[in-house]
């Protein structure tokens, strides 16, 4: 199960860490894995200091293994109920011993299942080319979907997030025509520069191929001509 610092991605910017007691998150460790298998509790936890981590793309368990390094502790889990300290059994007078014939004696080898596909994948996008109004700090799926959903049915939810940082909005197009040294159309595009534009942010153009190939040249502000 994905780590989210409330349940459910964001996709802000300085949301990949949290500070907070080993209660503060154990609690949050249980509010996300309630997400897709209700009935999760928290149990008995330690006293702690505050402990910040990160989270970035993160599992539970792997937020938890951090956490209780750490601590120097240790967790367990008992049916739906999550536990962090150091648990203790009274003595039931087992001997264990360690040494030549007081070891195992067998071994059995058996196959490991090949793991299981990811069924619910949480991706996004760069920051790149964003504006102030986008309502998030990394690119989202159309229509802001969080998540891509596919055969929970057949394996149950195996989750993972992921950032693709080479996807963010741009566009490429073709020079048609050079109209002097300094200015080429591409007669191709099929938005309005204007309307595009970001507050502080230069208008770049990567040439592909070419001559120019190579070069990531600023266009001069109002010289465009849509």
């Amino acid at each position: 199960v994905q780590f989210f610092l409330h349940g459910t991605p964001e996709r802000k910017k300085n949301f990949d860490y949290y500070t907070g007691t080993a209660r503060d998150w154990l609690n949050l460790m249980v509010t996300n894995m309630n997400r897709g298998d209700s009935g999760w509790v928290a149990g008995s936890c330690i006293e702690s200091r505050m402990i910040t981590l990160s989270f970035k793309d993160k599992t539970v368990g792997t937020v938890l293994d951090e956490l209780i390094k750490e601590l120097d502790s240790e967790y367990w889990i008992s049916g739906k109920t999550m536990n962090i300290g150091k648990r203790e059994y009274a003595s039931n007078g087992l001997i264990l011993a360690q040494g030549e014939g007081m070891g195992f004696t067998e071994l059995e080898v058996s196959a490991v299942d090949d793991t299981p596909p990811v069924t619910v994948l949480y991706p996004y996008g760069s920051d790149k080319n964003l504006g102030s109004d986008y309502g998030a700090d990394y690119l989202l799926l159309p229509e802001g979907r969080l998540s891509i959903e596919k055969n929970v049915e057949k394996y149950g939810r195996i989750e993972k997030s992921m950032q693709f940082d080479h996807i963010f909005p741009k566009g490429e197009f073709a020079v048609t025509e050079k109209i002097d040294d300094y200015t080429l159309r591409a007669s191709g595009m099929d938005f309005n520069l204007t309307d595009c534009l970001l507050d502080g942010v230069e208008v770049i153009v990567t040439f592909q191929d070419g001559g120019l190939a190579g070069y990531d040249l600023a266009i001069v502000e109002d010289s465009w001509d849509n």
